[in-house]
């Protein structure tokens, strides 16, 4: 199963974590050998400097002075290490410092991978190249428009039927994946409930294709007019705020006159 990005580039900082957390061990029980070491050379003594006793009797004959050997030409002093123990405790405290920053920065990015992004997405969305519900109650509403169903000559059987099905169609071009084990009548209620359509009109028009689909009595005109009635409603609850109240009030004009 192919790992997502999120979890990949967390992998990638959790191994660069540890690194850096290795090597700031090991820096640090550098660091802290060379402080012991330093406690144990020059660490102030607790015990007072001797000194000799006076003598109370004559005077000791002069103890000779050694002379200083004459000065080897070409020859240097050694160098004194103390420098480069120096330098070398400056090198580790930079690493240190490093590794330091490097943790906190690793950790920090870790904790803000963590935070939610946004609201929890649905599972459909979840999928690449997937419309949002705006984008899909957007081409809805312009398709419902576009196409003509529920409208022309045939049976009311049929038309109910080929209105649930033209509503497949559209939701396949909007781009709204389908589930395997999915029937028509649970891919296209889903959809709608993706573009928050009207739900009692959807399930309305979902009884009549399923009765008009399955069952042997005859489908009356009736049920024609309550799947166009249904339809309706969706189209307006599909459009803008605005657009939805002058189209409720146009709908409701139309049903008066016809009345």
């Amino acid at each position: 199963m192919p790992r997502s990005p999120r979890t990949s580039s967390r992998d990638r900082i959790l191994r660069w974590l540890v690194l850096a957390g290795v090597v700031l061990v090991g820096l640090l029980v550098v660091r802290a050998a060379s402080l012991g070491q330093d406690l144990v050379t020059d660490g102030p003594s607790s015990r007072a400097p001797w000194t000799p006793p006076a003598r109370s009797g004559p005077p000791l004959l002069p103890t000779p002075t050694p002379s200083a050997p004459d000065p080897v030409i070409g020859e240097t002093p050694p160098e004194a290490p103390g420098l480069l123990v120096e330098v070398g405790l400056r090198v580790v405290d930079a690493a240190l410092i490093i590794c330091v920053v490097v943790l906190i920065v690793g950790v920090a990015r870790m904790w803000r991978r963590t935070l939610p992004t946004g609201p929890s997405p649905r599972p459909w969305e979840s999928l690449h190249g997937v419309p949002t519900p705006l984008q899909v109650r957007q081409a809805l509403a312009s398709a419902l428009e576009a196409d003509v169903i529920l409208v022309g000559p045939g049976s009311p059987r049929n038309a109910i039927v080929q209105c649930w099905v033209t509503l497949e169609r559209l939701g396949t071009e909007v781009g709204i994946p389908r589930a395997g084990a999915e029937t028509t009548t649970e891919y296209v209620v889903r959809f709608l409930e993706v573009a928050d359509a009207d739900r009692d009109a959807v399930d309305e028009l979902a009884a009549l294709f399923q009765e008009a689909r399955f069952s042997e009595h005859p489908v009356t005109t009736e049920a024609l007019a309550r799947a166009r009635s249904a339809l309706r409603a969706i189209r307006v609850s599909l459009q803008p705020p605005g657009r939805r109240t002058a189209m409720r009030t146009t709908v409701r004009r139309g049903q008066q006159g016809h009345a």
